[in-house]
């Protein structure tokens, strides 16, 4: 089946311009909801991504939030490690809002604010505390570092244990270390004992990954040379990403422009006024030299001369900006195509399974690997360095943040 690209992205911005969301399908006619785990980094169209899928809660069994890390954000230790990054250095952090990242607990605080309205329209829609009690903090230490627990690989892994048929659909909106611990746990505790081969066999069916990317390199160097039978999805996803706005035709650029924005989206109650436009004034982390998205009214070459890496031209103020991740979920929807009944080839809404390995989804992505990590590797993310004292200068090349 072939949707008209129109319609296509009506059906993706519509949440907003009712400032409500209809479910996909009645609760009463659906099948058992599909149990779904979604994973984001703090790139400013994840938390536009979480915004919608808060909104579309009603549709599947939301089982976790979890902070993340990918090569391009991850949040460093608090200790003076650093880990280098090419171009940049060794660096303590990269690209994360250290001191106020908790971004998922607000958009949570915005889903209380206005879940009373959700409510009256579909009583499905889990309660705040539901959905906060999902959110933790997975391995956001630095890119590609699965060393170690975290409360976000422990839910996984009991997700991944406990005796629930069906499928764990977990998304990867950033890297997969967090999803790579949980699979390294239950490895570590399983695999010298008489159960291994059924616990993984079990687990092996059980987890199927949505990613954007191999953003951490992780799937490639752990998750597939060690798990082969963990089904990754790789789709061919639709264009709903940076430059979205130039790929469509002019029919549906209206769609994502300021004017349309401002009123079916910015205007629309607690979670609109959250969903991140161009030239609002806010930023993802201090001194990010990619982050020129809260600005207004400056061209490309005013923004290189503030000390900016312009890589995608600046926007009308108040127009869309991205939302790429979000087709790692749509395909979760009851929407009638029935896409997670199958093995990810049916397609739906978020594009279909490239059985090639191709697409959005594909093992290079943003970060790529170096090598097949065996299964006891302890998996410190490479290459780390010891503390050491940043000098002035480090941070005197940031530029400045945006006005508000």
């Amino acid at each position: 089946m072939k949707m008209n690209p129109t319609s296509l992205l009506r059906a993706l911005v519509a949440p907003f311009a009712l400032g409500l969301l209809v479910p996909a399908a009645s609760a009463a006619a659906a099948p058992a909801k599909p149990r779904v785990v979604i994973t984001q980094d703090p790139e400013l169209d994840d938390v536009n991504t979480v915004i919608r899928a808060l909104l579309y809660t009603a549709d599947f069994k939301l089982e976790g939030l979890i902070y993340a890390s990918a090569n391009i954000h991850w949040k460093g230790d608090g200790k003076g490690t650093t880990q280098y990054n090419q171009g940049r250095g060794q660096q303590t952090s990269h690209r994360w809002p250290v001191g106020h990242d908790k971004w998922i607990d607000e958009l949570v605080d915005g889903y209380e604010k206005v879940y009373a309205n959700l409510k009256v329209h579909n009583q499905a829609y889990p309660t705040p505390a539901e959905v906060r009690s999902k959110v933790k903090w997975g391995n956001v230490e630095f890119g590609g570092d699965y060393s170690k627990d975290t409360d976000g690989s422990n839910l996984i892994k009991s997700l991944l244990l406990v005796n629930i048929p069906g499928p764990v659909f977990v998304t990867a909106g950033g890297g997969q270390s967090t999803i790579a611990r949980a699979l390294k746990s239950i490895y570590d505790q399983y695999s010298k004992t008489p159960q291994w081969a059924s616990v993984q066999d079990k687990v092996s069916k059980k987890l199927v990954i949505i990613p954007w990317g191999d953003q951490d390199g992780v799937n490639a160097r752990y998750i597939r040379p060690n798990w082969p039978g963990v089904q990754t999805w790789t789709l061919a996803m639709i264009s709903f990403g940076y430059g979205a706005a130039r790929s469509h035709t002019p029919e549906n650029q209206v769609l994502l422009g300021s004017a349309w924005t401002q009123e079916n989206i910015s205007s629309r109650g607690v979670l609109g006024g959250m969903y991140r436009v161009w030239g609002d004034g806010k930023g993802m982390a201090a001194g990010d030299v990619e982050d020129y998205f809260g600005f207004s009214g400056l061209t490309s070459e005013q923004l290189t001369a503030m000390g900016f890496r312009v890589w995608t031209p600046p926007g009308e103020k108040g127009s869309f900006i991205s939302e790429g991740d979000t087709p790692t979920f749509m395909n979760l929807l009851d929407n009638g195509l029935r896409a997670y009944e199958s093995d990810g080839s049916w397609g739906g809404w978020g594009g279909r399974r490239n059985a090639a390995g191709g697409g959005a989804g594909g093992g290079g992505g943003r970060g790529g690997a170096a090598g097949s990590a065996p299964p006891r590797e302890p998996r410190l993310a490479p290459p780390l360095g010891p503390a050491r004292r940043l000098g002035r200068a480090h941070f005197d090349r940031r530029p400045p943040p945006p006005d508000p």
